[in-house]
Order: C-alpha cells, then sequence, then structure tokens
C-alpha cells in the first residue's frame, strides 16, 4: 500500500534532504508502486553519465529507515534481481548484488547494482533516470535521481 508525496507530483529533496547526507540529490517517486531511494554513481556526488561510453552504471537501492510518511513495506533484501529495469531502455541488472555498504551513512547496509549504459539509453541531456523493478513477494518499486551527462558537445552520443 503506497502512500502519495503530495498532490503536485514528485520533486527533489521532498523529506529527504539531509536524511542521506548532502550530497545524495534523489527522487522519491511512488505511482501505485512502493517508493524507493536510489544513488546513481554512490561513490561520487556528481552523477555524471557518459551515453557513448562503455560499460557499466552503479545504482545503488538505499534502505529505508525511520517511520516517516514515505517509508513503506519496501524492503531491499526482498528485490528480485530479475526485475530490475533501468534507464528509458529498461536496461536489465548485469553485475549485483553488492551488499553490505552503507552508501548514505544511515548505518544500514544498502544494495548495489550495475547497468549497462548502452542499453539503459541514457541521452545526452537527461536530468534524471529511473530504476524500476519487483520485490520477491510481487510489490512492485520506482525510484529515480538526478543525473548530468558529460562528454555530449560533439553530439555524438545518443540522440
Amino acid at each position: 500500500v503506497s502512500k502519495s508525496i503530495s498532490s503536485t507530483g514528485p520533486s527533489p529533496y521532498d523529506i529527504y534532504e539531509g536524511a542521506y547526507g548532502s550530497y545524495h540529490r534523489g527522487y522519491v517517486v511512488q505511482l501505485d508502486k512502493l517508493a524507493a531511494k536510489i544513488d546513481v554513481q554512490p561513490w561520487s556526488p556528481l552523477n555524471q553519465i557518459d551515453p557513448d561510453a562503455a560499460g557499466t552504471i552503479p545504482v545503488a537501492l538505499l534502505a529505508r529507515t525511520g517511520t516517516g510518511p514515505l517509508d513503506s513495506n519496501f524492503d531491499i533484501s526482498k528485490v528480485d534481481m530479475a526485475s530490475l529495469r533501468f534507464g528509458a531502455g529498461a536496461a536489465p541488472a548485469v553485475v549485483g548484488p553488492l551488499n553490505g555498504v552503507d552508501f548514505d551513512a544511515d548505518s544500514r547496509p544498502d544494495v548495489a547494482y550495475a547497468f549497462n549504459t548502452f542499453d539503459a539509453a541514457i541521452a545526452c541531456g537527461d536530468t534524471e533516470v529511473t530504476l524500476t523493478g519487483e520485490t520477491t513477494d510481487g510489490h512492485a518499486f520506482v525510484a529515480s535521481d538526478t543525473i548530468e551527462t558529460v562528454e555530449c558537445a560533439t553530439n555524438t552520443c545518443h540522440p
């Protein structure tokens, strides 16, 4: 059962500003799905992605804490890795899970996955990317984070 954020839809920093440290700039979104929180490029505060670069994009799925209005029944230990889809291209996870790392310094272990950059189909100029998936008990979830695309000056990356 999900709870709505506001009547105007998702916005950055709702409730979570400072909750995970000043460098996390994620969005929390609920659309009849459980709310989740991600951090793209969790080892970097910049979330920079070169859409034309070979390789993978790491994404941390952050453990939920507290009993605030955005906390839900979402449990990262129940994520079905096969259901994960990242970006406009709905890229499946190719690496993961990496368990036990506390990316947001909240004393709770988070989980990281990696997604093929090309399969994610991130376009130059994109400013947000979404992860969707399901838990092993069948609950759908969604989360987004802000990104900055780089190396796009020559317009040689994805249109």
